[in-house]
């Protein structure tokens, strides 16, 4: 059996677009936020049937400021939490092979 007869013949869509958010008015400024959002779906199953996987990413990326007579103006954004969330996950990686390697060890000490 191989990956086509496993999942069908459509292995997932991956779509990546950047969108604008509302624009915001602050006195003669329009501040407009840019985000990638990223979706990747997929049918688990054979034709209509089976359960679907959905999985959406929001990734922001810039602020548009514009203004009449400067016009319109790209500032960059961090994605901090995105960082943060990346750090967590290495850690509770790191945490989960420590503890493997922690329990074969002393499972292989008492044998002896």
């Amino acid at each position: 059996m191989d990956f086509i007869d496993m999942f069908g013949k459509q292995a997932g869509i991956t779509q990546t677009e950047v969108v604008e958010g509302a624009p915001r008015k602050i006195g003669e400024k329009e501040i407009v936020p840019l985000a990638r959002v990223t979706s990747f779906t997929r049918n688990f199953g054979k034709g209509e049937s089976g359960w679907l996987g959905l999985f959406v990413r929001i990734k922001p990326l810039a602020v548009l400021e514009r203004t009449p007579d400067k016009g319109t103006r790209r500032i960059p954004v961090r994605d901090v939490t995105g960082e943060i969330m990346k750090v967590f996950c290495a850690m509770g990686l790191f945490t989960l092979v420590f503890c493997v390697l922690l329990g074969i060890y002393r499972f292989r000490r008492t044998k002896k």
